[in-house]
């Protein structure tokens, strides 16, 4: 029913019910006011009749819903607060006065309102849902999901409630707790998109490739398929070395890419999957030149290698050490050392070696032995 109907109905049946004065039953004006939707004529004369009988609750009650239907909120509010001072329990108006606190993002005394509703009625699944959600915007992670668990238990099919705790468990990486609630939620809609989403990420975050793979191909003729569903799923690819079928699914791609650096990415390594260390070279500094996050030192690093098995030694070295400038790792003076000592760069190796040595720290052992016997090698030479 629409809401100024509700009201009205609502007014009208109170009037009958609650005994209002004579005068209120027989003020013509007012009921065709009321009859006609006419809610802005009808609240001050309305409020006439609250005067009169200050402490009519019921009076109280109509005359906040008219000024809800007509936008007056702060007297909205203030109707409730009366009925509450007069009736420091009364359900309604803790309701509609924490709705008022919530739209105003007023989250604070939205919580008190909830939260004494909760007292007043704790096997409210609705009051313990509107509870959590208030909770979750103060950041009040575990109160929220004692909420959203005590109206589960209350109503284990209550679809909303259970993407919430879903939400929880997945924001919070807990993704065997998160799966099992969005397996009984996609019973109860199999089609959800967020609780799809949700399984997806849960099963790639498992490291479960295969039912990821099945996931994702099922959602392939769907609007839904988009590129970050098109890159998880050449992830996939990646991982079963089904190369071919992830760049078919890479160059799939649609612009606007707003992650272009991960689709770059995952072509170089689809492309060194396939032995083509030039393809995989290319991409993999179109990468570096995209990349807008934290990464660039892995991503020198990686095609330090590609440069190694393409064996572009002095170039590998250089690329070492571009990461290094990234990175805090001795490791890569180590690996520069090895790349300029293949490309017979001798100078530079004894110089990278020794670096190394001083700078080792907690380095493997082993590689420290094989410097300093390079260095004696070369020193002799």
């Amino acid at each position: 029913m629409h809401r100024g109907l509700f009201i009205l109905s609502l007014i009208l049946h109170q009037a009958a019910v609650f005994g209002q004065s004579d005068g209120f039953r027989s003020d013509t004006l007012l009921q065709s006011l009321l009859q006609q939707q006419k809610f802005h004529e009808a609240a001050p004369v309305l409020r006439n009749y609250v005067d009169q009988e200050p402490e009519n609750i019921s009076l109280w009650e109509q005359i906040a819903e008219l000024y809800i239907m007509t936008g007056q909120t702060a007297s909205a509010r203030d109707a409730w607060d009366t009925i509450l001072q007069l009736d420091s329990t009364h359900r309604n108006a803790l309701y509609q006065l924490g709705l008022i606190h919530l739209n105003a993002e007023d989250y604070i005394q939205a919580e008190v309102c909830f939260d004494k509703l909760v007292n007043i009625e704790p096997e409210h699944s609705f009051y313990l849902k509107m509870q959590a959600r208030i909770k979750s915007l103060r950041n009040k992670s575990i109160e929220a999901f004692s909420a959203y668990a005590s109206a589960h238990k209350i109503n284990p099919t209550d679809l909303d409630v259970i993407k919430a705790i879903a939400e929880i468990f997945h924001a919070n990486e807990q993704y065997h707790e998160s799966d099992s609630m969005i397996a009984a939620g996609l019973l109860l809609d199999p089609e959800h998109f967020k609780l799809r989403k949700m399984q997806i990420e849960a099963c790639y975050s498992l490291q479960y490739y295969e039912h990821t793979m099945q996931l994702l191909e099922e959602l392939k003729e769907t609007p839904y398929f988009n590129n970050y569903f098109r890159r998880m799923l050449s992830i996939c690819y990646i991982q079963y070395e089904r190369f071919n079928d992830a760049l078919e699914i890479l160059k799939s791609i649609e612009e606007p890419d707003q992650n272009e650096e991960y689709t770059f990415f995952y072509l170089s390594k689809a492309y060194l999957g396939l032995g083509d260390k030039i393809l995989a070279r290319h991409w993999m500094q179109k990468t570096i030149e995209a990349c807008k996050h934290p990464n660039e030192g892995k991503y020198w690093y990686m095609l330090a290698n590609i440069l190694i098995e393409a064996e572009l030694y002095t170039l590998a070295k250089d690329a070492y050490l571009k990461s290094r400038t990234f990175l805090d790792d001795p490791m890569l003076v180590f690996w520069a050392a090895r790349a300029a000592d293949a490309g017979e760069k001798y100078s530079e190796a004894l110089a990278l070696y020794t670096q190394f040595t001083y700078i080792h720290g907690d380095s493997d052992a082993e590689s420290l032995e094989f410097a300093k016997e390079r260095i004696k090698k070369l020193n002799s030479e």
